[in-house]
């Protein structure tokens, strides 16, 4: 319709080229984890991005499931 050949999608926040490698490597290692919940307060995570991140503190990071989620724990 609009004579283009190659078209990307991007609408849906797909990644056009795949999962990486390295991802898929770490998917696999963790797949005896599935079946257990996974730390609520991302306290490996926060720990990880204070350090990279130079002049913020762990507690300063705040992860949840979504938006809705995030913005009703504010209120």
């Amino acid at each position: 319709m609009y004579g283009l050949n190659d078209v990307v999608k991007l609408a849906s926040n797909e990644n056009p080229y795949g999962c990486s490698q390295n991802v898929q490597k770490v998917i696999i290692t963790e797949l005896n984890k599935l079946s257990l919940y996974p730390d609520s307060r991302a306290d490996q995570l926060r720990e990880k991005l204070a350090n990279h991140h130079i002049g913020l503190n762990h507690d300063q990071f705040i992860f949840r499931n979504g938006t809705d989620e995030l913005i009703r724990m504010i209120m």
